[in-house]
């Protein structure tokens, strides 16, 4: 590691120490300093000229990601992961590897730029005998040596529950062996600066009316909650409109990987689905826009790769066509499948709860 990458390591926020190392990478050859600056730029561009540089920048996300993420590209699922300024900003960790091998590396440098974190291990957090599985007591070992991360998503309750209060943390998804306990309500409580929660939860579906619980679910700040759950996307669209908060994210087992995220600004409600791919649960995505009410929404919008049109575009169309105000926006690329993370990651002109 060079004596510039350890000041940016030592002063992460600091982004005058980014640009300024950019220069010498620049002047060296090196791709990673045309990275920094073009992504630096996109705040001032337009138009056009905005689109040619985040393509740019994408491209070179393509190529050169494995070696900008070091010693951690072995463990992260690295298409899904995303940079700022030239180093890691969000790290998704593979299930591919086992937790011992991320444990290993927890460390490393690299993770000081780190501000957002996902797990994609499945399973519970405790094994039959109650005691933590190998990923909580992983993910309880990051959360112990990264108390400056914003963001945790896939995190095991297990591992949550015993780790240390942080008050940096604005985004928060945790998975439940069952619904939210005693035990769950204490901790939330106990974590104030969350503002944009998630759960997960097999057991979840919705109810004819929300229970008293919400109202711990939703307290102040709290600006999102995104459930991953089973019922219908309809029984919860029916829900949102109850529930005084600005978004309500809901992803059905049924749906795959799609996002239905039911908005509420003012007296209008609005709809907005992410359909990342074209594979299995796509049909269960156009299902559910098929079957939803008409009258729920002053407005329907469709996040979709190109791949899906070309697989169901007409259907998709009679889908939309339901709607009074809807339309479709294709995005040729990643759509984060992490709403409750990193809003950042969106392709611009997506609207992502806060």
């Amino acid at each position: 590691m060079t004596p510039a990458f350890d000041s940016i390591y030592e002063q992460p926020d600091d982004d005058g120490r980014r640009l300024v190392l950019a220069d010498h990478l620049v002047d060296a050859g090196d791709p990673r300093g045309h990275y920094i600056q073009r992504q630096a730029a996109l705040a001032r561009l337009e138009g056009d000229e905005y689109e040619v540089a985040l393509a740019q920048v994408h491209q070179l996300e393509l190529e050169h990601a494995r070696r900008w993420a070091g010693a951690l590209a072995p463990i992260l699922e690295l298409p899904e992961c995303t940079f700022r300024l030239g180093f890691l900003d969000t790290a998704v960790v593979s299930w591919r590897h086992a937790p011992t091998a991320a444990r290993a590396l927890a460390s490393r440098p690299e993770w000081r730029t780190v501000r957002n974190l996902a797990f994609t291990w499945p399973g519970p957090g405790l094994d039959p005998a109650g005691r933590r599985t190998p990923a909580a007591v992983t993910q309880l070992e990051f959360l112990r040596r990264l108390p400056w991360l914003r963001g945790v998503s896939g995190l095991l309750f297990s591992a949550w529950h015993q780790a240390p209060a942080s008050p940096s943390l604005e985004a928060l998804q945790v998975v439940l062996d069952g619904t939210p306990d005693a035990a769950f309500y204490e901790r939330l409580e106990a974590s104030p600066s969350i503002r944009r929660l998630g759960l997960q939860s097999v057991k979840w579906a919705p109810p004819l009316q929300p229970a008293m619980e919400w109202t711990r679910l939703l307290g102040e700040p709290r600006h999102q909650l995104a459930l991953e759950a089973i019922g219908e996307p309809g029984a919860w669209a029916r829900l949102a409109r109850r529930l005084p908060l600005p978004s309500l994210g809901v992803r059905t087992f049924r749906t795959g990987n799609a996002w239905f995220v039911f908005g509420r600004d003012q007296a209008r409600h609005t709809l907005d689905v992410w359909l990342p791919d074209a594979g299995y649960f796509a049909d269960g995505t156009l299902r559910a826009l098929e079957d939803l009410p008409l009258t729920d929404f002053s407005a329907v919008t469709v996040y979709t790769p190109g791949a899906l049109l070309t697989e169901n575009e007409r259907r998709l169309g009679q889908a939309l066509a339901r709607f009074g105000r809807a339309e479709r926006r294709v995005y040729e690329g990643r759509l984060t499948s992490h709403l409750v993370l990193d809003p950042r990651a969106a392709p611009r002109g997506l609207t992502v709860p806060r």
